[in-house]
C-alpha cells in the first residue's frame, strides 16, 4: 500500500501521525473530523481509508477510496490503492480495472504494473510486458523505480520458463534497488539472544506471563510457506489468522524503552508481572482484531523467530509452528520478491546466504533451550500431502480436522503478505524443485549456503 503526502488541515496531518504510531482509536477520530472540517479533500479520505485497511474492514475502505476518487477522480495513487484493498479482499478481477485504471491516469507509475504482473501466471508474452520494457529502455527512471518494473519483467519471463533473461532482469532488480542489510544490528541481537535466553535462563526464571492457550506463532524464513500454512489453518472454523502484525517487535522496543537496555539485554531486569502486563496488553489487541470465539489466534510474522524467548515468557503455554523448505527454494524465490519493506539482506546472494546460515543458528538455538512446544512444518510435505500435515498440525493445536482447511484457496480472509496471490490457488508442486532451473546464475547462493558459521 502507497500513501500520499499529508497536509493542511491540521487534522489530517495529526491523524496520519497517530495511525503510523499505531494509535488507532486517536487517529480514526482526527481523521474523521478532517474530512468533516474539509471533505472535498480527497487526501482525508485516503488517510481514513488506510487506516480501516489496517483494521481489516475492506468494506468501509474500499468506499473510502471511492470517495477520495470521486473528488479527484485521476489521482493514480488512489486507484492503485484501491486495486490493494480489493485484491487483499480477494477481489482479483476488481484490482486488476483499478490497477490499469492507474496507469491510464499515470502510465509512469510503476507499482500498478509490478501488482498485475503478481496476480497470474503467464503462458506467452502479452502487450504488459512490451510496456515494461520500454519504459526501461527510455532509461529515465530513478533506480528504484527501473528495480520495479524489472523485477515484473523477470517474473514474466520466469514465467515462460526464459531462465537466462528472466534472471537477468531480476538481477538488475535486485541490484537498482539498492538495499543495504545492517549486519552490525542484527549479529548484535543474534548473540544477545544466545547469551541472555540460555538453559540456566529458563530454568531460573521459570514460567511467567499468562496461561492462555490461544496463542500460535508460526515463524520461519520467508518464502518457506508461512502464509500457505496460515490460510489453511485460518480456514478452520476454530482459528483466526491475524496476518503479520509486527506486535513482538513493538513488545521488545517497550522493553528496550523501559530498561534502557538493547533488546534482549533488558529482559532480565524486567519484575514478574511486567510479562503478564505484557501478555495482556497482547491478547487485548489481537482479541479486539479476532473477536472472543476463536479457540486459536494465530500471529504469523517470518520475522518472529527473532523473539521466540519473550513469547515464551509471555506465554509459557502458547504453540510454536516453524515453516521449513528447501533452502535453495526458498533462498531462489526470496532473490525473486521485491519486498517493498524490510528483508534487505534478500537483494543480494551472498547477504541472502549469510542470513539464512544466521537462521539455522538462531532456530537451533531455540530448539536447545526454549521451554515451548516447537512444530516443523515443511512445505514440501503441506503441498504434496496436505491432509497429513494437517492432520499433524492440528493434533499439535489441540484441535479436530476440519475439511474446510483443504478448501483453502476459497476463503475469503484477508492476505496481505507477498503470497496473497498464491495462497488464492489450489495447491501446486511446481515451485519444489525450482531452484534446478537457475543453479548456475545461483552459484554465489548456493557456495554460501555451505560455508560455516555467519
Amino acid at each position: 500500500m502507497s500513501e500520499p503526502e499529508a497536509g493542511p488541515p491540521a487534522g489530517l496531518t495529526r491523524g496520519q501521525a497517530l495511525r503510523r504510531a499505531g494509535r488507532t482509536r486517536e487517529a480514526e477520530q482526527a481523521l474523521r473530523e478532517a474530512v468533516a472540517q474539509d471533505p472535498d479533500r480527497p487526501e482525508a479520505w485516503m488517510q481514513l481509508a488506510l487506516l480501516r485497511y489496517g483494521l481489516d474492514d475492506f468494506a468501509q475502505a474500499e468506499a473510502l477510496m471511492l470517495g477520495a476518487l470521486e473528488r479527484r477522480p485521476h489521482w493514480a495513487l488512489a486507484h492503485f490503492n484501491l486495486g490493494v484493498v480489493r485484491r487483499d479482499a480477494g477481489n482479483h478481477a476488481g484490482a486488476a480495472d483499478a490497477w490499469r485504471a492507474a496507469l491510464r491516469c499515470d502510465p509512469n507509475f510503476v507499482l500498478p504494473y509490478a501488482a498485475l504482473v503478481r496476480e497470474r501466471r503467464f503462458e506467452k508474452r502479452e502487450p504488459l510486458l512490451g510496456e515494461i520494457e520500454a519504459l526501461l529502455a527510455e532509461d529515465r527512471l530513478p533506480a528504484r523505480r527501473a528495480s520495479v518494473l524489472e523485477f515484473a519483467a523477470g517474473k514474466i519471463l520466469d514465467d515462460l520458463d526464459e531462465v537466462q533473461a528472466a534472471f537477468d532482469h531480476y538481477e538488475r532488480g535486485n541490484r537498482l534497488a539498492g538495499r543495504r542489510f545492517d549486519w552490525d544490528a542484527h549479529l548484535r541481537l543474534l548473540e544477545n539472544s544466545l547469551q541472555v535466553y540460555s538453559r540456566r535462563f529458563f530454568a531460573r526464571e521459570g514460567s511467567r506471563g499468562s496461561s492462555s492457550e490461544t496463542p500460535v506463532f508460526i515463524v520461519g524464513l520467508p518464502r518457506t510457506g508461512s502464509s500457505l500454512l496460515e490460510q489453511m489453518l485460518a480456514s478452520h472454523p476454530r482459528v483466526y489468522g491475524i496476518g503479520e502484525i509486527g506486535t513482538l517487535s513493538q513488545v521488545a522496543l517497550r522493553i528496550e524503552q523501559r530498561t534502557r537496555r538493547g533488546f534482549p539485554l533488558g529482559v532480565p531486569l524486567l519484575r514478574d508481572p511486567d510479562f503478564g502486563t505484557l501478555a495482556d496488553e497482547y491478547l487485548a489487541l489481537v482479541r479486539e482484531r479476532a473477536g472472543p470465539e476463536p479457540t486459536r489466534i494465530i500471529d504469523k510474522h517470518p520475522l518472529n523467530f527473532r523473539f521466540l524467548g519473550l513469547v515464551a515468557e509471555m506465554f509459557p503455554r502458547a504453540r510454536i509452528l516453524v515453516t521449513c523448505r528447501d533452502p535453495r527454494d526458498a533462498g531462489l524465490s526470496c532473490y525473486f520478491q521485491d519486498f517493498q519493506e524490510g528483508q534487505d539482506y534478500s537483494f543480494d546472494q551472498d547477504d541472502l546466504a549469510r542470513y539464512f546460515r544466521c537462521y539455522g543458528r538462531w532456530i537451533d538455538h531455540w530448539r536447545q533451550v526454549l521451554p515451548l512446544p516447537l512444530l516443523e512444518v515443511r512445505y514440501e510435505e503441506l503441498v504434496r500431502e496436505p491432509e497429513v500435515a494437517l492432520r499433524r498440525v492440528l493434533a499439535f493445536l489441540d484441535l479436530p480436522f476440519d475439511e474446510r482447511c483443504l478448501a483453502f484457496h476459497r476463503s475469503s480472509r484477508p492476505v496481505r503478505t507477498a503470497s496473497s496471490a498464491q495462497v488464492r490457488e489450489p495447491l501446486y508442486e511446481r515451485s519444489i524443485g525450482r531452484f534446478r532451473r537457475y543453479e548456475r546464475q545461483l552459484a554465489p547462493f548456493l557456495r554460501g549456503l555451505a560455508e560455516g558459521s555467519p
